[in-house]
C-alpha cells in the first residue's frame, strides 16, 4: 500500500451539495473521499490508494466487483476526512487525520496500526457488500458473517461486553 504519495490520484475542490464544509476531495472509481483543510494532502491521497486496492486489488484498472460497485454508487457511498472531532459527521464514514498511520505500512506493521484499512472497508461493507449479498455479508443477525463473529467472539453480543469468555479467538473493545 502506497504511503500517500500516489500519482494516480488529484485532490480537487469541490462544490458538491454534501460535504460543503470539506474544501476538496479525491474521487475514486466515482467514490468520493471528502477532507477538512487540516486533514494532510498525503493521508487523503493514501486513503485513495486503500480504496482503489480495495476496489480494484488485481490493479487492472477495473472493479473487481461490478454488482458492489454499483450499490456503492446507488447508496452514494463516501468516506470523509477529519482533523478535530467537531469535524465528525454522522452521515456518512469518517477517517481521522491521526489515525492514519503511514508509518505502519514504511516500518513493517509495527507500531500504532493505520485505521485506514479499517475506516476505509467500512465504506465498501456498509454500502456495498453488506447490501448486495445481505445472506453472507449483511451486517444482521443471522448473516453467515454475524454468525462467524459470534463463533469467533464466543457469543452474540449487542454491545462490547466487559471481558469476552475464553473460548473467543476475536475480540474487539471499539464501542
Amino acid at each position: 500500500i502506497n504511503p500517500g504519495n500516489d500519482p494516480n490520484f488529484t485532490i480537487v475542490a469541490h462544490n458538491d451539495q454534501d460535504f460543503k464544509a470539506a474544501n476538496r476531495k479525491v474521487v475514486v472509481f466515482d467514490i468520493p473521499i471528502y477532507a477538512f483543510s487540516e486533514v494532510e494532502d498525503n493521508k487523503l491521497l493514501h486513503a485513495a490508494n486503500i480504496m482503489a486496492q480495495y476496489l480494484d486489488n488485481d490493479e487492472d484498472g477495473q472493479v473487481d466487483n461490478q454488482m458492489v460497485w454499483n450499490r456503492l454508487k446507488s447508496e452514494n457511498a463516501a468516506l470523509f476526512m477529519w482533523k478535530y472531532e467537531h469535524q465528525i459527521r454522522l452521515d456518512a464514514q469518517d477517517l481521522g487525520n491521526d489515525e492514519t498511520s503511514l508509518e505502519w505500512h514504511i516500518n513493517g506493521q509495527n507500531g500504532r496500526f493505520d485505521a485506514a484499512l479499517e475506516e476505509v472497508w467500512h465504506v465498501l461493507t456498509s454500502s456495498g457488500y453488506s447490501k448486495e449479498y445481505p445472506t453472507i455479508f449483511g451486517e444482521q443477525i443471522g448473516s453467515s458473517l454475524c454468525q462467524a463473529m459470534d463463533k469467533a467472539r464466543g457469543g452474540q453480543f449487542q454491545s462490547v461486553p466487559s471481558s469476552y469468555p475464553p473460548t473467543a479467538w476475536y475480540t474487539y473493545d471499539d464501542q
